[in-house]
């Protein structure tokens, strides 16, 4: 998850400062990332220079603590970022973070992982080519776009939505939803979702590149001390 907040809902008029984080996700891809799982180990394993680690944990945040910092998904299946004790499986950014902030962190298993290659040249790469691109701004748009999406792409549903289009003798699939009503004597249209397989997925990736992101902009929050707004 990453992380889209109103802190004030009511903004009085005035002069405010804004930061901007430029390309912080793909500034992220710096940094080590998660290839193929190594090892699962019980209790809390150590940080090091050559994995990387996904811990299940339970973690206790202060109900004083301004803000948050780790994401917990709530029955009604949004994001929030509570206080209180929950338990989830989080990066070792979310980790040291939530440490770092005062809260208590008790592992009950690691998921280490080998490190994964590449993403940090393709990152630099095209950072380059979007730095240089001041007078093409197809070509920096186009560096931009590819930055951004990669990771995300590891993180893809397997969830999919395919369209059926209705016609005589034609059984509407159950729990397909209609996309467009029949017109003109056109046919109605239907979404039907399907699962497929996502061949480029792998989860701890994204959750690696997303969790330092989000670090990043939470101790800017915290500095800010009173935040109005964040997204990312």
């Amino acid at each position: 998850a990453s992380r889209i907040e109103p802190f004030v809902h009511n903004l009085a008029e005035g002069e405010y400062n804004r930061v901007d984080v430029n390309s912080s996700f793909p500034a992220s891809m710096l940094g080590k990332l998660p290839g193929s799982l190594s090892d699962i180990e019980r209790g809390r394993g150590r940080v090091n220079k050559r994995s990387y680690c996904l811990y299940e944990c339970s973690v206790n945040v202060p109900e004083t603590l301004h803000i948050p910092p780790l994401p917990y998904k709530g029955e009604d299946g949004r994001i929030y970022f509570p206080t209180g004790v929950f338990s989830g499986i989080y990066t070792e950014d979310d980790v040291g973070l939530a440490e770092e902030l005062g809260c208590s962190v008790k592992v009950s298993k690691t998921y280490r992982f080998h490190l994964a290659q590449g993403f940090a040249d393709y990152a630099a790469t095209l950072f380059e080519i979007k730095r240089l691109a001041v007078n093409d701004p197809p070509l920096r748009e186009l560096a931009k776009i590819l930055l951004n999406s990669l990771y995300g792409k590891t993180a893809e549903r397997t969830t999919k939505e395919a369209l059926f289009i209705a016609g005589e003798g034609k059984e509407v699939p159950e729990g397909a939803r209609v996309i467009s009503p029949s017109y003109n004597g056109l046919p109605r249209v239907y979404g039907v979702e399907r699962e497929a397989e996502v061949a480029h997925a792998h989860l701890p990736l994204a959750m690696a590149i997303t969790s330092r992101s989000r670090a990043l902009l939470t101790r800017l929050l915290v500095e800010a001390r009173n935040p109005f707004y964040c997204d990312t």
